[in-house]
């Protein structure tokens, strides 16, 4: 597309008289193609807020923050026109101070979801460990079974917190290439799916929106009202 040293776009500039073309990478995985359209600004994590309103978080060091704005906005608006999606650009200190677990807890509950051709004539196995799914690199499962991280609920938690980037286990394109594998791959379900009358009877009761407050009841996947995904969980006091 470039051209050797760029002589093919360069071409192309000359005939649209000197206007500016950038070009960036096209990925499936909307965390990867937004972190290429805030290019050359160098993120650290992009964090799906809410995948129904195509809503995310970008996450920056402090001294990257003006150049993924660009001048006047203009580099995040243009990505936010190349992508589709409202990104909000937040420096690593700004995103300190937020509670960035619900959207790991999202991400579990809502963004794992086996495509609808996935099982078609083929055996659904269990899968609890990253290592274990079989389109991971061997080299990066080698070094997976060796961590924390093997774990795909720890991974996951760790992707969003940061803590798995921080460890210089794996490069960033590496992380990013296993996010977007889970993401296709796998759907993480619940085994406690059975409650008897009692606990029905319970769940019946006033529940609300923990974004816009408006009332939602157990058997809903998101709320009416805002459309963010939802999920109920019970917890044994003992």
């Amino acid at each position: 597309c470039v051209g050797l040293k760029g002589v093919r776009i360069q071409n192309v500039i000359k005939e649209i008289e000197g206007e500016k073309i950038d070009v960036l990478k096209y990925d499936e995985n909307p965390e990867i193609f937004i972190k290429n359209a805030l290019s050359p600004a160098e993120v650290k994590r992009v964090i799906i807020t809410d995948s129904d309103k195509k809503q995310a978080l970008a996450i920056v060091s402090d001294s990257q923050f003006s150049l993924a704005i660009g001048r006047q906005g203009q580099n995040v608006r243009l990505a936010n026109k190349l992508c589709d999606w409202s990104i909000d650009v937040k420096t690593e200190s700004d995103a300190a101070e937020m509670d960035l677990s619900v959207y790991s807890k999202r991400a579990v509950d809502g963004l794992f979801n086996l495509p609808e051709n996935a099982v078609d004539n083929e055996e659904v196995v269990d899968i609890s460990r990253v290592s274990d799914i079989p389109e991971v690199d061997a080299d990066v499962a080698a070094i997976l079974k060796k961590s924390e991280f093997d774990d795909l609920q720890a991974f996951v938690d760790a992707y969003y917190d940061g803590t798995l980037a921080d460890s210089n286990l794996l490069t960033g394109e590496q992380i990013e290439n296993l996010f977007g594998i889970i993401h296709n791959y796998v759907e993480i379900v619940d085994d406690d799916s059975e409650q008897d009358e009692e606990e029905a009877a319970e769940d019946e009761a006033d529940h609300v929106c923990p974004e816009c407050g408006a009332e939602v009841t157990p058997d809903m996947t998101k709320c009416p009202k805002c459309g963010v995904p939802i999920s109920f969980v019970r917890y044994n006091a003992e």
